[in-house]
């Protein structure tokens, strides 16, 4: 049993109505030495106007079907790395029992963003190539604060030798 990363956001592709275009993305996290092509993945396009929890909801039990037919478990939990769309995969995920980890640990997920960023979005009607198009948000570490013992409360001068 794996976790699944899900990233459910708009792509750099206009429809015919001039709107941005959807998807969701989900992918298992793949084992040590697994090859790619034995990993899990979803691809399911949104239409603007559907943008919800409840259409994300099915997108997810179907993704869970396809798993299933596939041979592969259900999903310990969600791995959700978009701060903006942690609540709406949290609602559409409570029905179906998964539990939703916000994590900035979506490697596999984030590896096949990169690669329909070079080879699918591109050649797709719609496109939107340079400063028009989201980029890719970095992956950061999330901040932490200093320990209290690590903090200092006044200043000292001092020397060292230099042997």
């Amino acid at each position: 049993m794996s976790d699944w990363e899900v990233d459910f956001y708009s792509r750099p592709l206009l429809d015919p109505a001039n709107r941005k275009c959807w998807e969701l993305l989900v992918c298992a996290t793949p084992a040590a030495n697994t090859p790619p092509h034995q990993v899990f993945r979803f691809c399911k396009a949104c239409p603007a106007d559907q943008v919800n929890s409840l259409w994300l909801g099915e997108a997810l039990s179907q993704a869970l079907v396809e798993g299933k037919a596939l041979g592969d478990q259900p999903p310990q939990r969600l791995r959700c790395w978009r701060q903006s769309m942690i609540a709406m995969v949290q609602r559409a995920s409570e029905p179906l029992g998964l539990v939703v980890v916000p994590s900035r640990r979506c490697y596999a997920l984030i590896d096949w963003l990169q690669e329909r960023q070079r080879t699918v979005y591109p050649h797709q009607d719609g496109y939107l190539a340079g400063p028009q198009a989201d980029p890719l948000p970095p992956v950061l570490a999330p901040v932490k604060p200093l320990p209290d013992a690590a903090r200092g409360d006044s200043w000292e001068w001092a020397s060292l030798p230099g042997s």
